[in-house]
């Protein structure tokens, strides 16, 4: 943290992860097109406490890292697992929505989001990004 704040840069992050996700609640995110998955896929999985802190740890390092090399430290293995890149997105910041194509992330980690044949940054306190059908 004190690193973080010396260079002046601040980050919030939102992280969810599913321990034991009911059959039925898959059912209903699949109806959504949106594939979910549990770590008690994998195998048993970790206490909360375990996972919180095994999470909570990789993600100082990461921040870390961010603050020393920016995005270019992540931009390979972001592409990677980028599931949004190419498809239609909504994206919602207060009362706005606008609808585009996602085209991953640029350089600062900014959404790139094409609308009407022209590409724009989605940079937020809050942004909602969402598959759109």
């Amino acid at each position: 943290g004190e690193q973080l704040l010396k260079i002046g840069q601040f980050v919030v992050v939102g992280v969810g992860i599913n321990l034991r996700l009911p059959q039925a609640a898959r059912d209903a995110l699949r109806a959504e097109d949106v594939d979910a998955t549990d770590l008690a896929s994998l195998g048993t999985p970790p206490g909360r406490s375990v996972a919180a802190s095994a999470l909570i740890n990789e993600l100082a390092l990461a921040l870390l890292e961010f603050g020393a090399r920016g995005m270019t430290a992540f931009a390979e293995e972001w592409r990677s697992a980028d599931a949004l890149t190419g498809r239609a997105v909504r994206v919602i910041q207060g009362d706005r929505s606008l609808e585009g194509l996602a085209c991953g992330v640029d350089t600062d980690g900014a959404l790139l989001v094409e609308i009407e044949g022209a590409r724009r940054r989605v940079l937020s306190g809050e942004v909602s990004v969402r598959p759109v059908r």
